[in-house]
């Protein structure tokens, strides 16, 4: 089973790769150089770091930082970072596709989630119960109870009231 996270001074190589621990996710080291986030059951990638530099992996340094460095000469190159220095700083996938890192106290850098959380609905109000009165000046006058959720709506419904009064009979 592959790990969610790099500990400080851990680092995947080429053909490597973390996996979320609902397994929706893997973030791949791919041969090519660059970086990439895989949903399962879906062909496009949800986040890459756009490196094409053959041979590099991605290190999670002990100075907090998160490099894809490449090796093509012996002192290794970086090509892309995130510019993180939070000594002591882990970097991890969650289940939801975000990418993280956490440093001693909290978050220092992260990804937008993939799967979004669904927005919570906003409640409806419990209908109400509104007694209209309606007396017309030619003397005639009806009560109707009306149920709406809000007053606009109980107004419409006695407005209703009201022209079917006015109506000759």
């Amino acid at each position: 089973m592959a790990e969610d996270h790099l500990q400080p001074g851990g680092a995947l190589q080429p053909g490597q790769h973390l996996a979320s621990n609902n397994g929706l996710f893997a973030l791949v080291m791919e041969t090519t150089g660059n970086s990439s986030l895989w949903q399962r059951g879906k062909a496009e990638v949800k986040w890459q770091s756009n490196t094409w530099s053959p041979p590099s992996s991605l290190n999670m340094q002990t100075d907090g930082n998160l490099l894809i460095i490449n090796y093509s000469n012996p002192i290794g190159v970086e090509v892309w970072g995130t510019q993180t220095h939070d000594a002591g700083s882990a970097f991890q996938l969650l289940n939801d596709g975000t990418l993280i890192i956490w440093g001693p106290h909290g978050p220092v850098w992260q990804t937008d989630p993939v799967i979004k959380p669904r927005p919570t609905p906003t409640p409806t109000p419990p209908p109400h119960s509104w007694c209209c009165t309606i007396r017309t000046p030619n003397g005639r006058h009806a009560s109707k109870s009306v149920v709406a959720s809000n007053f606009a709506d109980a107004t419409s419904e006695c407005n209703v009231l009201r022209i079917n009064m006015e109506e000759p009979l």
